[in-house]
């Protein structure tokens, strides 16, 4: 039986003011796990003020600052991140830390400050709105057709995506599975974080799968119409050949019939 996503594992005490950490270049959903790099010294005091108390802290990604030249500030953030778990920190010799954190559950900033030189935001959950069930079970369905028909379009997703998601049930693991393997932007992946509903997140998710769907079969035409074309010229190099052989052969005094023989 389809269920609704359960609302992300949100801890008994949820805590309205955490540290801040930016993500630059990627955007963390709730149950994924990444390794971040830190050299921030308000972020670092952040983290290990984090580490002294519930462990807890919010990812906000980057607004995309190629054409910037200036250091990002607080109003190069998104508002909306995911609450994350503080897993392991390792020092850096050079300075800097390595954190690896998992994203627990969505929140949405209203104020963001610095305090004794770490960077605070006051946010508030960001829980889901309700999806009816039967259209989930919908949405779900296309997007295990559609993984079928990328099996059969060479996309570049792995041979067995289709088998693997096929056999999968839990909504939840259905997305992390399908998120696991979407190389997204930036800007793509925040509004995919900021779903409003959860039919609103899978739909996302459908048609960022459609579009790898339609680029594979775009790139596949491509190789099959250059497969054509050069058979095609080999084919014209081949009889071309022959027709010299048979000249050589018969002599110029021929020409005419042979070129009588080309035409039909």
């Amino acid at each position: 039986m389809m269920k609704n996503l359960v609302n992300e594992a949100m801890p008994k005490v949820i805590p309205d003011i955490l540290a801040v950490v930016p993500t630059m270049d990627v955007v963390v959903f709730p149950h994924i796990i990444v390794p971040l790099l830190v050299l921030d010294e308000r972020i670092i005091n952040g983290i290990n003020q984090a580490l002294d108390q519930s462990k807890l802290v919010l990812l906000l990604a980057a607004k995309d600052t190629a054409e910037q030249q200036r250091a990002i500030g607080t109003e190069d953030l998104y508002r909306v991140g995911t609450v994350a778990s503080i897993m392991r920190v390792i020092k850096i010799p050079e300075g800097g830390i390595k954190v690896l954190v998992q994203g627990l559950y969505r929140a949405r900033v209203e104020t963001i400050d610095t305090q004794d030189h770490v960077l605070y935001a006051q946010m508030v959950p960001l829980p889901f709105q309700e999806s009816d069930v039967d259209e989930l079970a919908r949405v779900v369905r296309n997007i295990k057709g559609l993984a079928e028909k990328m099996a059969a379009s060479n996309s570049s997703f792995s041979p067995d995506f289709h088998i693997i998601l096929s056999k999968m049930q839990d909504i939840e693991k259905i997305a992390d599975f399908i998120l696991s393997h979407l190389t997204l932007k930036v800007q793509q992946a925040q509004q995919l974080l900021e779903s409003l509903t959860q039919k609103d997140f899978l739909e996302s998710l459908f048609n960022l799968l459609f579009k790898e769907v339609e680029i594979a079969e775009i790139q596949e035409k491509i190789r099959n119409d250059a497969r054509n074309s050069i058979n095609q010229s080999q084919k014209e190099f081949y009889l071309r050949e022959q027709l010299k052989a048979i000249k050589q052969e018969l002599g110029e005094d021929d020409l005419e019939e042979i070129d009588a023989m080309r035409q039909k």
